[in-house]
């Protein structure tokens, strides 16, 4: 289709005008539609290349290991864990379990938006010690106060995913990579998907991924390591951050997932919260913002991540799209990335749009 060389054209002239002006070193940019295989647009220097995903770990998996279980929506932390042998470990952070799971997935718990997780540790420490990872999240999650008057109110909280991620670890006494594994064989029935988008302990084989940068806290590269500190020093499995992904392989995933019973449940559930307001949805954020209400007029539901990642789907049509960057290379703030994430975004609307004519 002439319209569509044009567009790649376009795309590919975006992404290479960028490159060169350092806001990244590595891209993937694509859109398709959840029930299609084939993609309607796609460019990349780094096809087959992870991608560290940041917080998109949010709702590409905490997300859906909980709405997995069934839930309804006034059901508390304490209903999520009730039976479990491992509920008397969350006895210093008991006050926690009468939050409401809804209000933790919608970021309207109360809880703040960031705590610092490593301070506790000395250098030696954020080294991975699976047996002192719930420790160490309970004993920071203990100093942590819910405001009351913030109850209902949209405020974006990593602290949030956090506890949601430790409280299915203990409910299941699994790391959130085995059960993402789990769900990934039982629950998409595509046991491979877990081989372009896990956390990195779970990657087997030589994997080539894209640097982040630098971690001054840790002293280290980045690459095939988590950016986020706090995950990083909690073994880089988490409920906020810690997943990379192939941006074939997340392609892949975000079609498996959106078709299968759960992502109709998702797309369902968080259909009702669409506002014009852009409030946080049920898991997941709504793209109305400068930078991404380009694609489908903001009626989008999707994330953004820290280190340059993002995606975003259209939840009647199922047209979706994906960007995928390694912006924090260069510096960890940089205000480009939103230019290049509309400009990116309004070329992949427009080829969503000519394939719906």
């Amino acid at each position: 289709m002439k319209e569509n060389k044009q567009l790649l054209t376009s795309l590919e002239g975006l992404s290479n005008k960028f490159l060169k002006e350092e806001l990244y070193t590595h891209y993937y940019l694509s859109v398709g539609k959840v029930d299609e295989d084939q993609l309607l647009l796609e460019d990349s220097n780094a096809k087959k290349m992870f991608f560290d995903l940041s917080s998109l770990t949010k709702a590409l998996v905490t997300t859906p290991l909980i709405l997995s279980e069934n839930i309804k929506e006034h059901d508390t932390l304490a209903d999520l864990l009730r039976g479990s042998e491992n509920i008397k470990k969350c006895d210093p952070i008991e006050y926690l379990l009468d939050i409401k799971i809804y209000d933790l997935l919608k970021h309207k718990s109360g809880l703040p938006a960031w705590r610092n997780f490593y301070t506790d540790c000395s250098g030696a420490q954020l080294e991975y010690d699976p047996s002192a990872k719930h420790d160490r999240m309970i004993k920071t999650l203990s100093r942590v106060k819910v405001d009351k008057t913030k109850v209902g109110k949209d405020c974006y909280s990593d602290i949030g995913m956090i506890l949601l991620g430790l409280v299915l670890e203990l409910k299941y006494s699994k790391n959130l990579n085995e059960l993402f594994f789990s769900f990934c064989k039982n629950s998409l029935h595509n046991e491979t998907l877990s081989k372009s988008i896990q956390y990195p302990a779970s990657l087997v084989g030589n994997m080539n991924f894209v640097s982040t940068g630098n971690c001054p806290v840790r002293k280290i590269a980045t690459t095939g390591i988590v950016h986020d500190e706090n995950c990083g020093s909690l073994g880089g499995v988490t409920g906020h951050s810690g997943v990379f992904a192939t941006g074939q392989g997340l392609n892949s995933y975000l079609r498996f997932f959106f078709r299968s019973e759960i992502g109709k449940k998702t797309i369902q559930l968080n259909s009702r919260f669409i506002a014009t307001d852009n409030s946080s949805l049920l898991g997941l954020r709504q793209g109305n913002d400068s930078s991404a209400n380009v694609f489908f007029d903001g009626l989008t539901m999707g994330h953004l991540g820290f280190t340059g990642t993002a995606f975003w789907l259209e939840p009647n049509s199922g047209f979706y799209a994906v960007v995928l960057t390694n912006r924090t290379i260069y510096k960890r703030l940089d205000n480009r990335i939103k230019s290049f994430r509309r400009e990116a975004l309004e070329i992949l609307n427009e080829a969503a749009r000519l394939s719906n004519r």
